[in-house]
C-alpha cells in the first residue's frame, strides 16, 4: 500500500509540476514585451517557443496524468483479491489500448498548426510552398482525434464494462478499496512509535492487541530477512513490558538460540525500571561469577519437580545428541534409572547437599561397574557412592514401614533389574548416560549446571522473574540444545503446576524449531494447557519443512500450530508455509472476469478489436499462495521501506479476523 501511496503522490506532484511549468511558460512568453514590428525574429521566436512548449508541455502532461491515473487505481485496489487483481489488469490494458491513437493525433494536431503559423513568416519563407499541406495535415490530425473514440470503440466500451465489473466484484466480495485518506493515515501511524500503550491493549503494527490474542497461542513465520525479530518479536517483547509495567509485573523465559538478544532485554530492563528482575544463564560467562544474576547457576536436579519430569527432560534432551533408539525399552529404562537414580541422591545425600549431574553421572558409572564384576569381585567392593546413600537411607528411615514408596522402589530396582540386566542391555542405557552427562559435565558448563541453583523457575514464576538464556547454537551446537531443552521443560512443568497464578507469564522464543520438542508431553501439550495458567507463548520460525525435521509426523506440527491461534505470516517463499497460510482463511464465491477473443487474420498483425469480457462465479483462495511471497521486508538503507508486511490469522476473540498489518522497524 505505502508503494502504491508514495507513487500516487510522486505522480501526482510530477503532473502538476508539469502542468505549472507548461502554463507558466506559455503565460510567460505572453506577457513579456515584444517587439511589433512586422516580422521582427524576437517574435517569431517566441512563436517557435510557444509552439515548442505546447508540444512537448501536451505530451508531458498526458504522459504524467495517464501515470497518475493508474497509481490511483493501483493504490485504490491494493491487496485486492486475485479475482478484482486479474480484472483491473485487464481494465488498464483496454484503457491504454482505447486512447492509443488520441495522444499522437493531438500532437500531429499542434505540431502541423506550430509549422502552418511559422510558414506564414518570411524567416520560414521556404516552407511558405507547404502551407496547404500543413493545414491538411492539421484537419486530418483534428478528424483522427475526434474519430479516435470511435476506432477505438470496443476498447473503450471494455474499458467502462470492466469497471463496472470491478465495483460488482468490490460489493459481493470483503475487500474495501483504498482511498488516499486511509493511506495516508496508516502512512501517519508507522511515522510514530513502533508500539505504545492504549487502554488495556497494547498497539503494535497497527493493531491494539489484548493479553487473551496471547494466551492462546501465538506463531511468527517469515523467511530469513523478513523481520520476524527485528520488527515483531521486538515490539510485542516491548509491549508486554508497557502492558504489565511496574516490578514483577510479568514472568518470563527467554530462550536465546541465535544470541540476538541478549542486550536487548537489559536495555529493555533497564528503561522499564526491572533491571533487578532480570536473570541470565549465560553457557559463556565468567565461571569465577556463577551464581551471579548475570552469570545464573541452574542445577535441573535442584528442583521440586518430581524425579520422573527431570528424567523426562534428560531424555528428550539427549535427542539432540543423535541418541535414538527403534525399541522403546532402551528409552523407558533410561527414564527409568535416572528417575531412581535422583530420588536416591535426594534421599541420601547429607543434610543441605544438592545433587547434581556429577553425583547422578557418579553413582550410575559405579553401579554400571559393579554390575559387570563377576560374584567374587563383588563380594570384595561395593560402589562407594551407593553405599553412603543406602546407609543414609536406612539411618533417616530405621522402620522400613516409613521409607517412602519411590525410595523403596528405587533400591529395588537397582538391586532387582539394573545390576541383573545383561550387559548388553545396561551398555545401550549407560551410552546414553555417558553421552548425555559427558556433554553437561565438560568446562566451563559445569559451573554453570551444579551446586545450588540461582532461582528456580517456580519462583521466577511467583516473583515475576525475566529470566533469559544466552546459549548461542552457532557457538555451542549440541550443548546449547541439551541445556534449552532441559531449562525450557523445567518452567513448563512450572507453568502447569500454578494454575490460575496471579502474576501473566510468558515464553519466548525466535528460531523455535531448533528447540522443539514433538510427542504426547511435548511442546503441543503444554501449549494446550497452559493457557490455563495466565500464560502465553509465542514462538518464530521460518517454515514448516523446520519443524517437520524433528517431527515424526506432519500431525505433530499441525498440533503445535493448531495450539497457535494466532498466527503471522512475513514474507515467505517456502511453498508448503505458504499453502498452509493460504488454506487458513479458506475459498470464497466470487466473480471472475474472463477475456475471449476470436481468431481472425488481423490478429496476425496486431491484436484484435474484438476482445470479449465475460463475467462467471468460481471458488479462489481468500489469500492466495503468492501473496505471501509478494509482502515488503525491511530495506536496510532505505527509510521508506523500513517496515515489514503481515497478514495475521487471528481466531482468539469471537470472529476470526484476517488482519493486514505493517510492523514498523523496532531496533532495540
Amino acid at each position: 500500500m505505502f508503494t502504491q501511496y508514495r507513487e500516487v503522490r510522486r505522480s501526482l506532484r510530477r503532473l502538476g509540476l508539469v502542468s505549472a511549468g507548461t502554463l507558466g511558460a506559455l503565460g510567460l512568453l505572453l506577457i513579456v514585451p515584444k517587439d511589433m514590428s512586422y516580422a521582427a525574429t524576437s517574435r517569431v521566436v517566441m512563436v517557435a517557443m510557444a509552439g515548442t512548449i505546447a508540444v512537448g508541455g501536451a505530451y508531458a502532461i498526458g504522459r504524467a496524468w495517464r501515470q497518475a491515473a493508474e497509481a490511483r487505481l493501483m493504490l485504490r485496489y491494493a491487496g485486492a483479491p486475485q479475482q478484482i487483481a486479474v480484472a483491473l489488469r485487464f481494465m488498464l490494458d483496454e484503457a491504454r489500448l482505447a486512447r492509443r491513437y488520441v495522444m499522437p493525433a493531438l500532437l500531429t494536431l499542434l505540431t502541423s498548426v506550430l509549422f502552418w503559423v511559422l510558414a506564414h513568416w518570411p524567416q520560414f519563407g521556404l516552407a511558405a510552398g507547404w502551407r496547404d499541406g500543413f493545414a491538411i495535415f492539421g484537419v486530418c490530425s483534428l478528424l483522427m482525434l475526434v474519430l479516435a473514440p470511435l476506432i477505438q470503440r470496443g476498447h473503450w466500451i471494455n474499458t467502462l464494462h470492466l469497471r463496472a465489473l470491478m465495483a460488482q466484484q468490490v460489493r459481493h466480495s470483503s475487500f474495501v478499496p483504498v482511498t488516499m485518506r486511509m493511506a495516508a493515515k496508516r502512512l501517519r501511524a508507522l511515522l510514530g512509535p513502533a508500539v505504545f500503550k492504549l487502554g488495556e491493549t497494547v498497539v503494535a503494527g497497527g493493531f491494539p492487541w489484548q493479553w487473551g490474542d496471547f494466551t492462546k497461542g501465538l506463531m511468527v513465520t517469515g523467511q530469513p530477512g523478513s523481520g520476524k525479530t527485528t520488527t515483531v518479536l521486538n515490539a510485542l517483547l516491548d509491549g508486554f513490558f508497557l502492558m504489565f509495567a511496574g516490578r514483577g509485573g510479568f514472568s518470563a523465559l527467554i530462550q536465546d538460540v541465535q544470541g540476538d538478544f541478549g542486550g536487548k532485554i537489559e536495555r529493555l530492563c533497564k528503561t522499564h525500571g526491572r533491571s533487578a528482575d532480570l536473570v541470565i544463564f549465560d553457557i559463556q560467562a565468567d565461571p569465577a561469577q556463577a551464581g551471579a544474576s548475570n552469570a545464573a547457576i541452574f542445577n535441573p536436579i535442584d528442583s521440586k519437580d518430581p524425579a520422573a519430569e527431570i528424567a523426562a527432560a534428560l531424555q528428550a534432551a539427549s535427542k539432540h545428541l543423535g541418541v535414538t533408539h527403534t525399541d522403546s525399552y532402551f528409552i523407558d529404562a533410561f527414564r527409568m534409572l535416572v528417575t531412581f537414580g535422583i530420588v536416591l541422591l535426594r534421599a541420601g545425600l547429607p543434610e543441605g547437599a544438592v545433587p547434581s549431574i556429577i553425583d547422578l553421572h557418579r553413582l550410575l558409572s559405579e553401579l554400571n561397574a559393579y554390575a559387570d564384576k563377576d560374584q567374587k569381585a563383588r563380594d570384595t567392593s561395593r560402589p562407594i557412592l551407593y553405599e553412603q546413600l543406602t546407609k543414609r537411607i536406612l539411618k533417616r528411615w530405621p522402620d522400613p514401614d516409613q521409607m517412602p514408596a519411590e525410595v523403596d522402589d528405587a533400591g529395588l530396582y537397582i538391586e532387582q533389574e539394573f545390576l541383573p540386566m545383561p550387559h548388553r542391555q545396561r551398555a545401550g542405557i549407560m551410552g546414553t548416560v555417558s553421552q548425555l552427562f559427558g556433554e553437561l559435565m565438560a568446562e566451563p558448563v559445569r559451573h554453570f549446571l551444579t551446586g545450588k541453583s540461582t532461582i528456580s523457575m517456580q519462583d521466577v514464576l511467583e516473583q515475576g522473574k525475566i529470566y533469559y538464556v544466552h546459549a548461542p547454537l552457532a557457538a555451542n551446537p549440541r550443548l546449547g540444545l541439551i541445556v534449552n531443552t532441559v531449562i525450557k521443560r523445567q518452567f513448563q512443568n512450572a507453568v502447569l503446576r500454578s494454575r490460575e497464578k496471579p502474576v501473566p507469564s510468558i515464553y519466548l522464543c525466535d528460531e523455535f524449531h531448533n528447540l522443539f520438542s514433538p510427542g504426547r508431553d511435548g511442546d503441543s501439550q503444554f501449549f494446550s494447557l497452559s493457557r490455563q495458567a495466565n500464560h502465553a507463548n509465542l514462538i518464530a520460525f521460518q517454515n514448516l519443512p523446520l519443524l517437520q525435521q524433528v517431527a515424526k509426523t506432519k500431525a505433530e506440527v499441525m498440533s503445535l500450530l493448531g495450539n497457535c491461534a494466532t498466527k503471522i505470516f512475513l514474507r515467505n517463499t517456502d511453498p508448503e508455509t505458504n499453502d498452509f497460510g493460504s488454506s487458513l482463511f479458506g475459498e470464497v464465491v466470487g466473480i471472475s472476469v474472463t477475456q475471449s477473443a476470436p481468431a481472425d487474420l488481423n490478429g496476425l498483425l496486431r491484436r484484435s478489436a474484438r476482445t470479449n469480457y465475460s463475467r462467471s462465479t468460481s471458488k479462489s483462495r481468500v489469500v492466495p499462495p503468492e501473496a505471501f511471497a509478494k509482502l515488503a521486508v525491511p530495506v536496510n538503507g532505505d527509510p521508506e521501506r523500513n517496515y515489514a508486511q503481515a497478514i495475521v490469522h487471528l481466531a482468539t476473540r469471537g470472529e476470526t479476523e484476517r488482519l493486514d498489518l505493517i510492523w514498523k522497524l523496532h531496533p532495540l
